[in-house]
């Protein structure tokens, strides 16, 4: 095993990668199950990126790190924590959104690429 100080850009833990790459599943709910999964992975992801962390200081957890800076004083922190707050209830709403149209059969299941496409892009504004 390797360890780092800091992860390397392109580099994966392994939690990542199977939140990424999950095993074939089958049924509907291991479906559901795996696509919570990637898409809580994103949201993490993408709040690491920034430099947040979660449990144990890793990317797990880091988007709900994030989510906590209201109100600091601090505007880079309070910018981030609201967009981050916005894109994750908007993120949520919208695959909850898709799992109604699948359940009630007026959509396929996507593919992983379908249904990261069909979520909204985080958008951070920084107000000076």
């Amino acid at each position: 095993p390797e360890i780092w100080l800091e992860k390397p850009e392109g580099y994966f833990t392994p939690e990542e990668w199977e939140a990424l790459n999950p095993p074939p599943v089958s049924t509907p709910e291991e479906i559901q199950a795996s696509y919570t999964r990637l898409i809580q992975s994103i949201l993490d992801n993408e709040a690491y990126k920034l430099g947040y962390t979660g449990i144990n200081e890793s990317v797990e957890g880091a988007c709900n790190s994030v989510c906590t800076y209201i109100d600091t004083g601090i505007k880079k922190f309070d910018d981030e924590g609201k967009a981050f707050r916005q894109w994750r209830s908007a993120v949520w709403n919208k695959s909850y959104e898709i799992l109604a149209l699948v359940k009630s059969g007026e959509m396929k299941i996507p593919t992983q690429e379908e249904l990261l496409a069909l979520l909204p892009k985080l958008e951070i504004i920084y107000i000076s």
